[in-house]
């Protein structure tokens, strides 16, 4: 695994981390009885709902970087933004006089920082790795390596589960689902949800998508018994 996507795992998990945190915190506090929550002290109300409403798009854009999905960077700077303007409403509280505790005032940086961390990195690493990939080839067709996703190869060469099944490797649902599951399935998971050893399932989708040569064996391992595949 290179350096980057080690990093954009490390913000997802950060991320994915702080959005089940912030759900179950929150989630005492507006769930508990009296003594709950007063063990929370001088919690401020607004903070807590806006932290348990941001939660799920907490969650939401960590399992997106996580899957490397373009739109996941943006989803977390945009969260970031909304935590940050529910931390100028807090402050404004203070200001005035509002009863709060001075955990409240961290845990908003804390959050608002990871947020805008992850977000910014990750966008970047994402943007990166999709400029890496078009650069590699000069020809502008589509390079199969094991971080693709199914989806990416569905929209560069169209629906290739008939060369698959030739290979022994069953088709799994229609093209449209393959191309929902495809967005979230790089060709790594695919080969090792569907038991196909990675490399002879490279061999097989590069095959399917006419990038190798026909003297080239691909079947030969992977075609004792089909195994359902949604590529």
């Amino acid at each position: 695994m290179t350096t980057r996507k080690l990093i954009l795992a490390a913000l997802g998990v950060a991320l994915l981390v702080l959005g089940v945190m912030t759900l179950v915190t929150g989630g005492k506090v507006i769930m508990g009885d009296e003594a709950a929550m007063a063990a929370h002290g001088d919690f401020v109300p607004f903070v807590v709902w806006g932290n348990v409403l941001l939660g799920p798009l907490y969650i939401t854009a960590a399992v997106g970087l996580l899957a490397r999905l373009k739109w996941a960077g943006r989803l977390a700077q945009g969260v970031a933004v909304a935590t940050l303007v529910l931390a100028w409403a807090f402050g404004l509280h203070a200001l005035m006089g509002g009863a709060y505790e001075v955990h409240t005032a961290i845990a908003l940086t804390v959050r608002t920082t990871v947020l805008a961390v992850a977000g910014t990195g990750g966008h970047w690493i994402l943007r990166s790795m999709r400029d890496l990939g078009a650069e590699a080839s000069s020809s502008g067709t589509l390079i199969i390596t094991e971080d693709t996703l199914v989806s990416d190869i569905l929209e560069e060469y169209g629906d290739i589960a008939e060369v698959m099944e030739a290979f022994g490797v069953k088709r799994a649902g229609g093209l449209a689902v393959r191309k929902i599951l495809g967005r979230v399935l790089t060709v790594k998971r695919a080969a090792a949800v569907h038991g196909v050893p990675l490399d002879d399932f490279l061999l097989m989708v590069r095959r399917a998508a006419g990038q190798l040569p026909a003297g080239v064996d691909t079947g030969a391992r992977a075609s004792d018994g089909g195994v359902p595949t949604g590529s």
